[in-house]
């Protein structure tokens, strides 16, 4: 959650980080993950860390993962919506949540004029698009 935890895994030879607040159970006012996330990928990205950056922390919509790949992250982790869809219907729930959040994203993707996943960049970004 701090750039200076960054900068030592990647001192350290880490290959990737996940940005994490572990869901916030620390405090009453978490800091978010997508509060951190572009100054640390930013900060990787200057030193020339070279290290792929994940990220987690609530994500329940394809838009909100175009703003996270959009600020550096490798990839979103969605495990608490994946053991949602498990616990309710199974594993063609997880299936369908894919499904749903990958139609999401394309969705936005089209409406921020990015036709690949290689194509999305802080550019493509202002404000919230979710």
């Amino acid at each position: 959650m701090t750039v200076e935890d960054a900068l030592i895994a990647a001192d350290s030879g880490m290959d990737g980080i996940v940005v994490s607040n572990h869901g916030g159970r620390a405090l009453d006012t978490p800091v978010g993950t997508m509060d951190v996330l572009a100054s640390i990928t930013a900060t990787l990205d200057q030193a020339g860390a070279g290290i792929e950056v994940y990220v987690d922390g609530g994500f329940r919509h394809g838009g909100e993962v175009l703003v996270a790949l959009a600020q550096g992250a490798r990839a979103v982790l969605i495990g608490r919506p994946a053991l949602w869809a498990l616990a309710v219907e199974g594993a063609p729930a997880v299936a369908s949540l894919i499904t749903l959040m990958g139609s999401e994203l394309k969705s936005t993707m089209a409406r921020v004029g990015s036709i690949a996943i290689a194509d999305i960049d802080a550019s493509r970004i202002s404000g919230s698009v979710c």
